[in-house]
């Protein structure tokens, strides 16, 4: 609710109307966040709405974004979180003045908040020496995660918070990422079936059908605003930490704009058609 009051995206008001499963993500306050994603799914423009609304909402709260290279720590710096800032009218007037910080990797906000952002592969050398309450990686699935977690998590030893939240697209079966989701909760969008009631979750291409995802059980199109999240996994819990990983699995045939089923005005459709 404090995102959709607060920031604005594109020139309107950000708003989780047509990405109902975030909803869930964004209330959660889980210590260990993974967001397993498809392409286009607002991954980015989730992270970036994080840092924004918990650094205005906590005074002297310090947010730490890590990317696998310089260029995309910059572009997500400029693009998701600058713009927002630029762009949010009651953020940029009470939050935001000429005498804080406004650089590309280092925003700090009125309240004593900053955002620092970095990028690291295979080495967080350069990473060392900032303090942190959340630490967020994206495209998480490039990192090595022996090389850089340890290092970089180590920014917020002396934090009462230590958000963490690894986000990214896999591209094997292998890796970071996938490493992270084994562990965790595995949390599926479950889509009760209008027809048959049966609940369907997208985790294979047999889901998609011509019109949106359908049930494998009576074929009837599924509407992804009709969803619930469900665990498939007792998550393990972290010898260092002692926290559990929540995951989440959002891919984009559960994205209702994806769907023209989902909607009534015609435009809408059709634009949702066109995507499709």
């Amino acid at each position: 609710d404090l995102a959709q009051k607060l920031l604005y995206l594109d020139g309107k008001p950000f708003s989780l109307a047509d990405y109902p499963m975030y909803r869930t993500i964004y209330d959660g306050r889980y210590k260990r966040t993974v967001l397993m994603c498809g392409r286009q799914v607002a991954k980015s423009t989730s992270i970036a709405n994080f840092m924004i609304t918990e650094s205005i909402s906590t005074p002297h709260f310090r947010v730490y974004y890590v990317s696998p290279t310089q260029e995309q720590t910059v572009k997500f710096s400029n693009t998701r979180v600058g713009k927002t800032l630029a762009y949010s009218p009651y953020v940029r007037r009470y939050f935001q003045s000429a005498t804080h910080s406004d650089r590309v990797l280092h925003r700090e906000y009125t309240n004593g908040s900053e955002n620092a952002f970095t990028y690291a592969c295979d080495d967080a050398d350069r990473a060392r020496g900032f303090s942190a309450d959340r630490v967020c990686y994206d495209e998480f699935q490039d990192m090595v995660y022996d090389a850089v977690v340890p290092v970089i998590n180590a920014c917020m030893k002396s934090s009462k918070y230590r958000f963490e939240m690894y986000a990214g697209t896999p591209k094997t079966m292998e890796g970071s990422l996938q490493y992270l989701w084994e562990r965790s909760s595995q949390s599926e969008w479950a889509m009760k079936c209008p027809g048959c009631g049966k609940f369907n979750i997208a985790v294979s291409e047999k889901i998609i059908g011509k019109n949106g995802p359908c049930c494998l059980k009576c074929g009837h199109v599924l509407n992804p605003r009709n969803g619930v999240w469900v665990d498939f996994k007792k998550p393990d819990i972290d010898e260092e930490s002692g926290e559990q990983i929540k995951a989440f699995h959002i891919p984009q045939i559960i994205m209702p704009a994806n769907i023209e089923d989902c909607y009534t005005d015609s435009e809408a459709r059709e634009e949702a058609r066109s995507r499709w």
